[in-house]
C-alpha cells in the first residue's frame, strides 16, 4: 500500500476543525484510512468493528428536526439545493475531483500534493480561455455555453487547490520541510594517552597493517626423546636375608 501520510494529514485537519463538521469528517476518514494501512502493514486485517464518524452533509440537512413531518420537508429543501448545486457547479465540482484524483494517484512518482501547481494551472487556463473567447466572439446559447465550460474547468482547477489544503496536505510540506534541514558532520580530535597520534572521531579509522608472513618458513624441530638415566637400587645383606624369610 502506498504511503500518502494520512494519520499526519488527520491530526492537521482535527487539531483545526472546531465546531466544523465537514473538517472533521474529513479528519475521521483519513485517521480510519490510517488505521486501516497499519492493520494492512502488520497483517491484522480488517477491524471487526465499525468505524464511527461524523455524518454527511446530506444526513446533517436532513435529519435537524425530529418528527416525520420536519424531516420530509428538509429532505425536499435538500433535494432541491443539491439539484440546484449540480446545475451551477457541477462540472466545477467534477473537475476539481478529477484534478486532485490525478495527482493522488501519482503520489508515489511525483510526491506530496502542493497548492501553488493548482493554482497556477488555473490562471493559466483562465488566460488562455479569455484570449480564445476574444479571438471567436462567440454569441448566442452556443457562446454561453463555451463560457460556462471555460469558467467551470478554471473554477474546477482552482478547487482542486482548495481540496490539497481542506485534505492536510500542508502537514506533509511543513514535515517535509523540518526533516530536510541537514545535520553537518563534527570531526573532534581526543589525544589518547600512549599514542603520539590524535584520533578523531567520526572520520574512519585504518585497520592496523598485520605483519606480513615470511615466504621461507623454518623447519620444525623434530620431537626429541626424554633422556631418562637408569636408576641404580643397592641392596644390603640384611634385605635380603629378609626377603627369603618372607617368601
Amino acid at each position: 500500500m502506498t504511503e500518502r501520510w494520512e494519520k499526519e494529514r488527520a491530526s492537521w485537519i482535527l487539531a483545526r476543525a472546531g465546531h466544523r463538521a465537514r473538517a472533521r469528517r474529513r479528519g475521521e476518514k483519513l485517521m480510519v484510512a490510517a488505521r486501516r494501512h497499519d492493520r494492512y502493514e502488520v497483517g491484522a486485517g480488517d477491524a471487526s468493528f465499525g468505524e464511527v464518524t461524523t455524518r454527511n452533509a446530506f444526513h446533517r440537512s436532513v435529519m435537524r428536526e425530529e418528527g416525520a413531518a420536519n424531516i420530509a420537508g428538509w429532505f425536499c429543501l435538500t433535494v432541491l439545493s443539491v439539484i440546484v448545486l449540480a446545475v451551477l457547479v457541477g462540472p466545477a465540482l467534477l473537475a476539481s475531483r478529477i484534478a486532485y484524483g490525478t495527482w493522488w494517484a501519482m503520489v508515489p512518482k511525483w510526491g506530496p500534493m502542493f497548492s501553488p501547481p493548482y493554482l497556477g494551472l488555473a490562471a493559466l487556463l483562465g488566460g488562455i480561455a479569455w484570449l480564445a473567447l476574444g479571438r471567436l466572439s462567440l454569441e448566442g446559447f452556443e457562446g454561453f455555453l463555451v463560457q460556462f465550460g471555460a469558467v467551470q474547468v478554471v473554477l474546477g482547477v482552482a478547487w482542486a487547490a482548495w481540496l490539497v489544503r481542506a485534505n492536510g496536505w500542508a502537514a506533509v510540506a511543513r514535515r517535509q520541510k523540518q526533516s530536510g534541514s541537514k545535520v553537518e558532520r563534527v570531526s573532534i580530535e581526543i589525544p589518547v594517552v600512549g599514542s603520539v597520534e590524535p584520533v578523531v572521531v567520526g572520520a574512519p579509522q585504518s585497520a592496523p597493517a598485520e605483519p606480513e608472513a615470511s615466504q621461507e618458513k623454518t623447519p620444525e624441530a623434530a620431537p626429541t626423546a626424554p633422556n631418562i638415566e637408569p636408576i641404580e637400587i643397592e641392596f644390603g645383606i640384611d634385605d635380603v636375608e629378609h626377603v627369603n624369610a618372607t617368601q
